[in-house]
């Protein structure tokens, strides 16, 4: 099967089915000025709905965002090919909602160029085969590893009220255990920000 077309398995007891869409047309996912008519056709755009501006440049077609393999198709143009997408825009490729402002990454590399006019953040973090997912053909965290991910980002880089909402929103969606969370957090014991999410899933797992 090519993984470029379908990407199904199995995660954390969860069924992920990113299938591409077989009723879109094939059309371009992402477009620039240099493919409209007029400079204020952009903003025409996102003003109906028809597209989600990235940059003053740059923007996606909105259907796409719609299904997980569109957006996975869509980060896959902003992380760095060697990258695996993690954090804020690994909870956007599963969750969907605003395209996020930081380009989150797991490398030991170090990027200063802007992407879309947003930095890329890079995790120098230890991550096991079975907690990498491909869609499309992104390189990403499977959903346990991204809730982990979430729950340790300071309150600088998510506020605790948005970081525990979306954590918890993923747990219920992809029907995550908690007490897997807390696994990958047991073997990682010195990973900043670790009390604050180990607290988030006990109280989770208590409450399951």
């Amino acid at each position: 099967m090519n993984s470029t077309t379908t990407a199904t398995r199995r995660t954390n007891r969860t069924h992920i089915n990113a299938s591409k869409p077989t009723n879109l047309a094939p059309t371009p996912m992402l477009i620039s000025n240099r493919d409209l008519p007029g400079p204020l056709s952009m903003n025409r755009l996102d003003t109906f709905g028809t597209v989600h501006q990235l940059d003053d440049a740059n923007a996606y077609l909105a259907q796409y965002s719609d299904t997980l393999f569109g957006r996975g198709t869509i980060m896959t143009k902003a992380v760095p090919h060697s990258c695996i997408a993690c954090g804020r825009s690994a909870l956007w490729v599963w969750m969907g909602g605003a395209f996020p402002n930081v380009i989150d990454t797991i490398s030991s590399s170090h990027y200063r160029s802007l992407v879309y006019g947003r930095p890329i953040k890079t995790f120098d973090r230890r991550i096991s085969p079975g907690q990498i997912s491909t869609i499309a053909a992104l390189k990403i965290t499977s959903p346990a590893r991204t809730v982990c991910d979430i729950m340790l980002l300071d309150k600088h880089a998510m506020s605790d009220k948005q970081r525990n909402e979306s954590a918890y929103a993923m747990l219920q969606k992809y029907r995550i255990n908690p007490a897997d969370c807390l696994d990958i957090l047991d073997k990682n014991r010195f990973w900043p920000n670790i009390a604050q999410a180990r607290q988030f899933f006990t109280v989770i797992d208590r409450c399951c």
